[in-house]
């Protein structure tokens, strides 16, 4: 049953988001277990990703590096010179979520559909672990919001569910051994069962946002969406000619499906009631992209593997 749900991640992710919307009393019962899951889903990438990739990605951090920044820093500078154009409701979501890291399923997302599950795991991380630094300056800078970082508190989240999850996936490698890989097909039927809880769970009360101002929540779904597709295109194509099309495609995965969560999670009672909308409704584009990407990974995925002058 979990090698079969396996399969069929990338069409039944959506349904998550379905059951959070007509469900909305199991939505409300699962929101408090949000970071458990987010926990969950780092372990379930240590877990699904050999750490001889993760060394091998390590190994030439420039292109981590790279990319980390462009994400944390590059792109909210330019959606913020384009916020001008956008109402406020929608500038100031536009721009928490172009200063966000890439969600933590990223590297899950990326090894379901056949792209770099390393690279986007260590760059996942990487931005993850710089997020502290980078967001509340820039935010102050950019003019929006003040956020309310304890940069030395969320690090030390941080540090507890990636360095947790690295440690205990280290563990359970070295008890089981090969039958970690042997048994990789149910590893990714168990992420999706926590994709699937996790996508109910962030459902939770947008049922009352939509009818209590249903064009301003369309808008922002629909702005959720554009963003997502917009910066996922700018970045495979910037990077297509040097990277091939598997890194390219990777890149696109990391840089338009953001950590909204953990943005909401450093304003606390600081995020504009916009923004707390937007996190639940910028949620479809992420359950969609393994179901319009994988087409995308099968045609390219294989192309750049033998490439030999692809970034690695």
């Amino acid at each position: 049953m979990l090698a079969w749900l396996n399969r069929q991640a990338p069409r039944a992710l959506p349904f998550g988001l379905v059951v959070g919307v007509v469900w909305q009393d199991l939505a409300a019962l699962l929101r408090p277990g949000v970071t458990p899951l987010i926990f969950l889903l780092t372990l379930a990438s240590f877990l699904r990703i050999e750490w001889r990739e993760i060394v091998a990605a390590m190994a030439r951090p420039l292109p981590v590096i790279a990319t980390a920044v462009a994400i944390l820093c590059v792109c909210p500078l330019v959606i913020a010179a384009l916020s001008g154009l956008l109402p406020s409701w929608l500038a100031i979501p536009l721009v928490l979520q172009a200063a966000a890291p890439p969600i933590g399923s990223a590297p899950v997302m990326a090894v379901m559909i056949g792209l770099d599950g390393a690279f986007a795991l260590v760059t996942t991380v990487l931005a993850t672990a710089l997020v502290p630094m980078t967001l509340p300056p820039l935010i102050e800078m950019l003019g929006g919001v003040r956020v309310a970082f304890d940069a030395l508190a969320m690090g030390v989240r941080l540090a507890a569910v990636i360095g947790g999850a690295a440690l205990l996936a280290w563990g359970i490698k070295r008890l089981m051994g090969a039958r970690v890989q042997r048994h990789a097909a149910e590893v990714g039927g168990l992420t999706v069962v926590v994709m699937l809880l996790f996508a109910v769970a962030i459902m939770d009360g947008v049922v009352a946002m939509a009818l209590a101002n249903p064009w301003q929540v369309a808008g922002l779904a629909l702005g959720g969406v554009m963003a997502a597709v917009a910066w996922g295109t700018l970045a495979a194509l910037l990077c297509w000619r040097w990277c091939g099309g598997r890194r390219a495609l990777t890149l696109a995965l990391l840089t338009g499906n953001r950590n909204l969560g953990l943005v909401l999670a450093g304003l606390g009672a600081a995020a504009p009631a916009d923004y707390l909308v937007y996190v639940a409704v910028a949620q479809l584009p992420i359950y969609l992209v393994p179901l319009a990407m994988q087409p995308l990974a099968r045609r390219w995925g294989s192309v750049v593997a033998s490439k030999p002058n692809s970034v690695d």
